[in-house]
């Protein structure tokens, strides 16, 4: 069989969770069966990270503001134009503005065509036109694929959930310890959250639970890694720091920005906290459990669906600081054994079902259902 060309679409300039997971399903593809291209603005981080791929045929695409109308008329004709130069099978196109592009430029190229939704969004255009213009979505969480009609679920949808990489977050390398580090007593419970600094994350919930806890018999830190990106979410991080300041909790709230160490930040949690307000997935979720770190998560979107009867956390209500504060202190309360039977589950957990190399083959099996007919 020859190879399947596929023409990946992604709009991202910075790294997200989107751009994480489609570098690790174009690292874990075999490229004997597809011959991946890269089609991303210059420059773009995740570009850069794909240089250590070279099977990967990066193309240089502009892919600019939708509200340039000219820029855009001229990204989908370039799209277009990429796609019957080079032959390409399918288009696959990565979240909501990338399908956008990749979606037009390629049903005008006459190319099949696969988005893969990583978003909850209710315009029309998400919910009614690009799905008629994908062949095949991916949704990454039932929580995703519920916001389309029952047709196109039938129809088009599969669930293929995120992957995280086991042998990067492989607990027996990692040697550092955010504790000594930080200078932290080993005996202090060390709660995290990890992700872009955005309000939507609910990072100012637990920094309220914090004020709930902060007289609890045991000692704890909350450690907070990240930073803001997107333009309209800034200001948001100097309101968090303003609320630890307001509630007297700097002795115990530490702001570490972004890291690129983030399996060793997970190793060295006693529990993560994930409290999105509809979570499409969550991959710092997996990421923590892949670390054999307990897990909080709100009753929210796609996040409860990854520690669904597993035994390694709990789902909490959403929106809420003295439910998160309550679950917390249960936490803190479990002596050291119950805490590593929490993680070791979750590690059995992410290696049945989020491991990468999964993804990588459900996602190539159906290219080969697209290609074959």
């Amino acid at each position: 069989m020859n190879k399947i060309k596929i023409a990946f679409v992604d709009h991202a300039r910075a790294m997200g969770g989107a751009e994480y997971s489609l570098y690790y399903l174009l690292k874990e593809l075999d490229y004997n069966i597809v011959q991946p291209y890269l089609l991303t603005p210059p420059n773009s981080e995740l570009q850069k990270m794909v240089k250590n791929l070279p099977s990967v045929s990066v193309v240089n695409m502009e892919l600019d503001s939708i509200k340039n109308f000219k820029g855009f008329i001229k990204d989908i004709q370039n799209i277009h134009r990429f796609c019957k130069q080079e032959h390409i099978d399918i288009i696959h196109t990565n979240s909501y503005r990338g399908a956008i592009y990749g979606l037009i430029g390629g049903k005008l190229a006459r190319k099949k065509t696969v988005w893969h939704v990583r978003d909850i969004h209710e315009s029309i255009l998400f919910k009614g036109i690009l799905p008629r213009l994908s062949d095949k979505i991916i949704a990454i969480s039932n929580a995703v694929s519920n916001q389309f009609s029952k047709d196109t679920r039938q129809e088009k949808v599969n669930l293929i959930y995120n992957g995280v990489d086991l042998k990067l977050y492989n607990i027996q390398d990692i040697k550092g310890d955010l504790k000594s580090e930080l200078s932290i007593p080993k005996d202090t419970f060390l709660i995290g959250m990890v992700g872009r600094i955005d309000r939507w994350k609910g990072f100012h919930y637990l920094i309220k639970s914090a004020s709930i806890i902060k007289n609890s018999s045991r000692k704890f830190k909350i450690v907070i890694v990240g930073e803001e990106i997107l333009t309209k979410e800034k200001g948001y991080l100097d309101e968090l720091k303003r609320l630890v300041m307001e509630l007297d909790l700097g002795d115990k709230v530490e702001f570490l920005g972004a890291r690129k160490d983030i399996p060793n930040v997970m190793k060295s949690l006693d529990l993560f906290i994930s409290y999105s307000n509809n979570e499409p997935f969550g991959r710092v979720i997996i990421e923590a459990l892949a670390m054999k770190t307990p897990v909080i998560v709100a009753n929210s979107g796609g996040a409860p669906e990854i520690i669904l009867n597993s035994n390694c956390g709990d789902i909490v209500e959403s929106n809420n600081e003295k439910h998160l504060a309550k679950s917390i202190i249960q936490f803190m309360e479990l002596n050291q054994q119950s805490l590593d039977l929490l993680g070791e589950n979750g590690r059995r957990r992410v290696e049945e079902f989020f491991s990468t190399e999964l993804v990588a083959v459900k996602v190539t099996e159906l290219y080969k259902k697209l290609y074959n007919n």
